[in-house]
This record gives C-alpha cells, sequence and structure tokens, in this order.
C-alpha cells in the first residue's frame, strides 16, 4: 500500500490550477500580485547571523527569543530554516523559548565547500559543529526539531551524543518505511515541478495554488529560502504552463513580458536535489530503530498514521514515544497548519516540564491541544 507522502507526491505529479472569474481581470492580476508578495524574515526571527565554521564554511542562521530550552530547528529536503518562521511566531507567543532555525548545507544562505554533499553523517556533524561554534556553552534544554529529511538528521545528531544537554527529540511527517517508499517517485516529482520562476511572487503563488505549501502566509516567507536568483535565458515554455496546460486554459495567471521581467531576474531552485539522489536512502535506512534508541522524550507529528512503519507502530503502542496527528495538511505539516503544531510542540514540552506557558490565554490553548496528543 503507497503512504501519504508518496500518494502526496504522486498528486503533485498532476497539478491542475483552480479556476477564477475572468471578470476585471486587471483588478485579479494587481490582487494577486498583492497577494503572493514575499514577506521578509524579521516579521518572524528577532536575527539571522552567520556562524563560521571554517573559511568556506557559513553557516546561517535564525534566531528569535532569548530564554528557556534552546529548539534547534532542522528543515527536510530543498527548504530552508524559513520553512520554521510561522511556526515560530505561534510558538514563542505560547512558551518561553529560543528558537534556533539553521539552513543546512546546501540549502538557504548557507555556503560550504561541497554544496552537494549531503551524507547524513556529514549534515549531523554540521549541526553539531554549528551549535558548538554559536554558543561558548549549552546550559539550558536542548531540543532538536526536524522535518522529513531534517528529522532523519535529528535522529542522527541525537544519536551521536554530541550534545550533552539534549532534552527531547521531535520528529515531523517522517518515517523509515513510508520515505524509503515515497523515494521511488521523487526522481519524477523533482522532473516535474516548474524550473523556473519569473519572479518571486509567481513562486510563491504556483507553491500555493499547486498545495506544495498549502498556507499562503508560510509560502510568502519560506519561498524566498528555496529560491535562487539566475542569470540565465528565460525557457521558451513559462513554467506554470509546465504544470498543467489544460488548467492553464481556465485560469489568467499573471504572466510577465521581457520588458516587465528581464532575463537577469529569473528564479530557480537553490538546490538541485537530483544531483543528491545518492544519499537520499541513507538518510532513512535505520532511522526507525536510531529513533527508538534514543532515551529522552520523543514525538513524532504526522500527518497520516498510515505513514508509520511496523517497528514504529509497535513501539508506539508499547509508549516508547508520543505521538500526534494533524489532518488536512500536506507533507509540510508545520507550514500548512503552524498554529496547531505550535499548540502541539508546546503541549508536549510542558508535559515534559521543559518549557513555561507566556500566559492564562496560552495555557488554555494548550490544555486544548492536549487532545491531539497520544501517550501510550
Amino acid at each position: 500500500m503507497a503512504s501519504e507522502l508518496e500518494k502526496s507526491l504522486h498528486k503533485r505529479l498532476l497539478i491542475s490550477l483552480p479556476p477564477i472569474s475572468r471578470a476585471n481581470s486587471k483588478t485579479s492580476k494587481r490582487l494577486n500580485a498583492d497577494r503572493f508578495q514575499p514577506l521578509e524574515w524579521n516579521t518572524y526571527f528577532d536575527k539571522k547571523e552567520t556562524v563560521k565554521i571554517s573559511d568556506k564554511n557559513l553557516f546561517n542562521v535564525y534566531i528569535k527569543g532569548k530564554d528557556g530550552p534552546l529548539l534547534v530547528f532542522l528543515h527536510g529536503g530543498g527548504c530552508s530554516a524559513l520553512s520554521w518562521a510561522c511556526l515560530a511566531k505561534y510558538l514563542s507567543s505560547l512558551i518561553t523559548c529560543t528558537v534556533f532555525a539553521i539552513d543546512l548545507r546546501g540549502h538557504g544562505e548557507t555556503t560550504t565547500d561541497d554544496q552537494y554533499n549531503l551524507a547524513l553523517e556529514v549534515m549531523a556533524d554540521d549541526v553539531a559543529a554549528v551549535l558548538k561554534a554559536y554558543f561558548s556553552q549549552i546550559t539550558a534544554p536542548v531540543i532538536l526539531i526536524g522535518h522529513s529529511m531534517g528529522g532523519a538528521v535529528a535522529v542522527e545528531v541525537a544519536n551521536s551524543k554530541n550534545i550533552p544537554s539534549l532534552a527531547a527529540l521531535i520528529v515531523v511527517d517522517v518515517a523509515e518505511g513510508s520515505a524509503l517508499q515515497a523515494l521511488k517517485c521523487m526522481q519524477n516529482y523533482l522532473l516535474t515541478r516548474p524550473k523556473q520562476f519569473d519572479s518571486l511572487p509567481m513562486a510563491i503563488e504556483w507553491s500555493k495554488r499547486s498545495s506544495y505549501i498549502r498556507n499562503l502566509e508560510s509560502a510568502r516567507v519560506s519561498m524566498p529560502g528555496q529560491g535562487l536568483q539566475e542569470n540565465l535565458v528565460k525557457s521558451d515554455q513559462h513554467p506554470i504552463d509546465r504544470i498543467d496546460e489544460e488548467a492553464a486554459e481556465l485560469e489568467e495567471i499573471p504572466q510577465t513580458s521581457d520588458t516587465e521581467c528581464p532575463e537577469s531576474t529569473i528564479y530557480g531552485w537553490r538546490i538541485d536535489l537530483s544531483k543528491t539522489e545518492k544519499y537520499w536512502e541513507g538518510w532513512y535506512t535505520g532511522m526507525s530503530e536510531k529513533f527508538l534508541s534514543v532515551s529522552v522524550p520523543k514525538l513524532l507529528l504526522l500527518a497520516n498514521k498510515d505513514n508509520m512503519d511496523t517497528a514504529l507502530t509497535t513501539a508506539q503502542m508499547q509508549g516508547k514515544f508520543q505521538m500526534a496527528l494533524l489532518t488536512e495538511v500536506g507533507h509540510y505539516v508545520h507550514e500548512d497548519s503552524p498554529e496547531r503544531t505550535a499548540e502541539i510542540f508546546a503541549s508536549f514540552l510542558l508535559r515534559q516540564r521543559l518549557a513555561e506557558t507566556l500566559n492564562a490565554e496560552a495555557k488554555e490553548k494548550l490544555f486544548n491541544a492536549a487532545v491531539q496528543m497520544r501517550t501510550c
């Protein structure tokens, strides 16, 4: 049986765009342009800094808060630390914490001497090195939080025991069995999605209309971290036309002429994930066993319980970790529903006595969110 993650990838190969009324098309285009404008990182984080590991290895990080537990966020493949922006805003309104989100190797604004070396051990060593370089000494409890590829990295870091103050591990929508199964259609998905966009707003619009990211606010802040300006000649076929030519006939997608969009302002993907295929299986093989062997409290947040493999299902029934489910979201759980995700995370941390609520209102929200948690 195909996993929900695999089904989601298959669906993205058949993306269709919903029609809108052709009436007042100029007004619609103008409103669309406003809706899909990118949002700045400093709306969500207090500061952005560069952590120098060596002359050729400079890691970009976003930070919010300065007290409470240290929450280290690791994004999924192809994304950036801005993937956590909306979640950081909501989480910081519920509990006292320090958010520390890292652009992993080859992603976001991080630069390294080998951008495409995404071996699991290399990325795990990067995370440990960034924390060591930025914090002279970590006294606060550390919570590792990772989504998809970043979840595998978080598990690897936790197993390395390079963080003595590690207090908890949270993994978002990734499990060994379903992840390995989904890899079978990953190359097809990467080949099918647009290669370029004429502007960031067009990339944001594509992400929302294709359900790549279902939450528009998150798409507006997250997509800029996934793109890279390119000085390339535009392709003959418009990127969005490549998604679904028949659907394009039903909707007037804002087009840009050569005059409006010079060839120097094309945006491509920050990283070509297809070039990292040799590392994919290594991210997830053995992940379940490693996840279960971590001795600190663990939370697995999934978009669908069918994503769990046999080992995790058995362990969850034995009470070896906590599990939470969110519905009506895609693979980017924390982006599609950042507020509910924040409530689940905060509730878990409070239950483990690793954080404190900010006020009575936050406490009430977290009490209500606790019903979404499963503890065996």
